[in-house]
Formats: structure tokens, C-alpha cells, sequence
């Protein structure tokens, strides 16, 4: 089972830079290897756990994105490693992602 730890105040001012809020800094957890660079325009709210994001997709017509987090509202979600998740319009809630998933481009995505 993959370990988390609690983001560092270097991390957390890297975040805040990037246009990034938390309502608890405090219930945002991230993996060993964790890079605040792949996290931009992202809000966290309720239990939150990061991967890392190492991986890039390569895209149709020779396009590649890096993984990461950008343009998204996270509310008690794990996301694993090399994920991408950009340009969610409302939020993601409630949801385990895993590892290597692409989302791009939605509206809402929750569950009770």
C-alpha cells in the first residue's frame, strides 16, 4: 500500500503560487516523489491523497501533456500516479482514480 505525507510549507507556497487553494492544507497528502510543478489552478477540499506525475500522454497529431492537475476542484478524492485531470468545469467528489487515468474536458463527475 502506497505511503502518503503531508505536503511541506515550501509545497504548500509552491501551490498557492500556481493559483492553488486548500479549505485544510492539512487533508492534502501526497506520495514520496510528489512535484507541486504538475499542480496549477486546483482546489482541494475534504480528504485528499496525490501520486506522483512522471508520465506524459502522447496525444493524436503529436500533441503530449505531462500528468497532472490543472484547471480541477477535488473534493475527498485519491488520485494516483500519472494522472491527468484538466479543464473540469465543476468538481470531482467522492472518487478513487487510478493510476494512468486521463480526464479532460467535463463537467461534474461525484458519487454519494
Amino acid at each position: 500500500m502506497k505511503k502518503y505525507r503531508n505536503l511541506t510549507k515550501s509545497e504548500i507556497g509552491l501551490l498557492q503560487e500556481q493559483m492553488c487553494s486548500a479549505s485544510d492544507w492539512d487533508n492534502v497528502q501526497v506520495a514520496d516523489g510528489f512535484d507541486a510543478a504538475h499542480v496549477r489552478y486546483t482546489r482541494f477540499s475534504g480528504k485528499i491523497r496525490i501520486g506522483v506525475f512522471e508520465k506524459e500522454f502522447d496525444l493524436a497529431g503529436g500533441m503530449k501533456k505531462h500528468s497532472g492537475l490543472y484547471h480541477v476542484t477535488l473534493h475527498n478524492v485519491t488520485v494516483c500516479d500519472d494522472c491527468l485531470i484538466e479543464n473540469v468545469k465543476n468538481y470531482i467528489a467522492n472518487y478513487y482514480i487510478g493510476s494512468g487515468s486521463f480526464i479532460e474536458n467535463v463537467d461534474l463527475i461525484m458519487t454519494d
